[in-house]
């Protein structure tokens, strides 16, 4: 219940997951909690994590991790800028961006071309269809 307060007493939120078979296929949600805090992010390289090497710092093995965990630390990657830009990259993963996106696609293949461009009543348009 609690678990989501503690990030913000997180110098540096970190991901070290194994690389194998199974983190291959996994989508780590902590991730965009953890851009949205603002604060660094150290992951090891799985797949899901790769398309946003802007804005995590990926590490493989002892050294890596090492010189990662260090930069993570500095200053200029927790000045407000780099701060601001990882929770851009969380905003694009909020829940209301992403169910509108799917409902738009939705109405757009029911022929429904009259979804409200700020997504608010896309229940309605979606329900009025079935």
């Amino acid at each position: 219940e609690k678990l989501g307060e503690y990030i913000q007493h997180f110098d540096v939120c970190t991901m070290p997951y194994v690389v194998d078979d199974y983190t291959k296929y996994i989508y780590p949600g902590k991730m965009h909690e953890y851009l949205a805090s603002g604060r660094p992010v150290v992951s090891t390289p799985i797949q899901s994590v790769e398309e946003f090497r802007n804005v995590i710092n990926i590490a493989s093995g002892s050294q890596e991790w090492s010189n990662a965990l260090e930069f993570s630390l500095s200053e200029e990657e927790n000045a407000p800028a780099r701060r601001a830009e990882r929770q851009r990259a969380a905003r694009e993963y909020d829940w209301d961006p992403l169910v509108e996106k799917i409902a738009r696609n939705i109405a757009g293949r029911l022929g429904l071309e009259d979804l409200p461009a700020s997504g608010v009543g896309a229940d309605r348009v979606l329900t009025q269809s079935s």
